[in-house]
């Protein structure tokens, strides 16, 4: 988890990403995961939560939903140097209980 940087408001906006084992996956990882992260983001003070998943991956989308995060758009064609383009949705949680 890594805060945001740049205007005062930014920097309550933490980005996160987890990348699992097949293994891991089938062992429910991903929830235990994502959820010590909302917990440590509720407890470091920030009120959102930012992520990316793959588009085509149905669970990778599925495990945010199931955890709060709502798909607030689309990015498309991503990708780092020498690799495949792929679309990437974008998924944020508000953490209410801080804000201001």
């Amino acid at each position: 988890m890594a805060r945001r940087s740049g205007s005062p408001d930014q920097a309550l906006v933490a980005e996160f990403s987890v990348y699992l084992t097949r293994e891991a996956r089938s062992r429910h990882a991903g929830t235990l995961v994502k959820g010590a992260v909302l917990e440590q983001a509720g407890l470091s003070g920030c009120w959102k939560l930012v992520s990316r998943v793959f588009r085509e991956i149905i669970a990778s989308r599925a495990l945010p939903r199931e955890l709060g995060f709502r798909e607030v758009g689309l990015s498309e064609k991503r990708a780092p140097p020498g690799e495949t383009w792929r679309d990437v949705v974008l998924v944020q949680r508000s953490l209410p209980r801080n804000f201001a």
